[in-house]
């Protein structure tokens, strides 16, 4: 039997350590490494073949939130992530799973729930947190209501907006002129009452737009 590796990154030594108990238990088979920085987590990514999982601290000394996690799916894009992380609001949830996590497991859930994700998370499954699930409930009927008066295109700008992307780049991906792109931002901000492209942003992530 193949022996595969894991990184618990994570510079909370209590939580780490905890951590490593579980997937003892869960995968006593595993190489188990540790690290507290992203620093560190890429050499041990580059000196290792193997490596199954990373469970990643959104809170590392040379990291600012979803920053690492970004880096690091730009760097291994093939090495799944999950996030472990004392912050846990729907925005960074979502944007953690846009750039590409496979869970993400508050510290401040119950032991028994933070067993049962790791679990989950090791069998290669997404986990997330019923308190996110119940917020996106909640927020499906208000985001619907709050997106019905943007036109396809406007929506199709507004996602190419999330992505970081200028006024030229979405130009060209949409087939329109810059022009064009201008007169639809300019619609957004008037129907999303808002004054600028950040702001537009942070309402599409807080809505979970997709």
């Amino acid at each position: 039997m193949s022996i595969s590796s894991i990184i618990i990154a994570d510079d909370h030594p209590m939580f780490r350590e905890a951590s490593v108990q579980l997937i003892k238990r869960l995968e006593p088979q595993s190489n188990i490494l540790t690290t507290d920085t992203i620093k560190d987590t890429f050499s041990l990514l580059r000196s290792y073949s193997d490596i199954k999982l990373v469970f990643l601290d959104l809170s590392l000394p040379d990291s600012i939130g979803i920053e690492g996690l970004e880096r690091l799916k730009r760097s291994f894009p093939d090495v799944p992530v999950a996030i472990i992380s004392a912050t846990f609001d729907p925005s960074t949830i979502s944007r953690a799973l846009r750039v590409g996590a496979l869970g993400f497991v508050p510290k401040s859930e119950a032991m028994i729930t933070i067993f049962e994700a790791f679990e989950t998370i090791l069998n290669n499954e997404q986990w997330l947190p019923k308190s996110y699930q119940e917020h996106l409930d909640k927020t499906t009927e208000a985001g619907d209501s709050i997106f019905n008066d943007l036109t396809p295109t406007q929506l199709k700008v507004l996602t190419h907006m999330r992505e970081g992307e200028n006024n030229k780049t979405i130009a060209e991906a949409l087939f329109v002129t810059e022009a064009t792109v201008k007169a639809h931002i300019t619609a957004i901000f008037r129907k999303l009452n808002v004054n600028n492209r950040t702001q537009a942003v942070l309402v599409s992530d807080y809505i979970n737009l997709t």
